[in-house]
């Protein structure tokens, strides 16, 4: 995990678990839920202004989302380990 982390460290800035990998990484660390990401990206800026959503609301969108994803990905590496 931390060699992911390091090879996509912009993906953590730039990346959404919601709208995807900016850069086009099918492993990118935030859309597996390995890392969450520190900004909402353009796309959410555009979701908040057209479905009329606050900028919390999508905050604990991606919350829930980055748990999940970080749940499932703990869980599979038990299985796995």
């Amino acid at each position: 995990m931390e060699n992911l982390v390091k090879k996509h460290r912009a993906c953590s800035s730039h990346c959404c678990i919601i709208h995807g990998c900016k850069y086009g990484y099918k492993d990118c660390p935030v859309c597996l839920g390995v890392v969450k990401q520190e900004y909402l990206c353009e796309c959410c800026f555009e979701d908040e202004i057209q479905k009329q959503m606050s900028e919390i609301q999508l905050w604990n969108k991606i919350d829930k989302l980055f748990i999940k994803k970080n749940r499932k990905l703990k869980l599979n590496n038990i299985i796995w380990a």
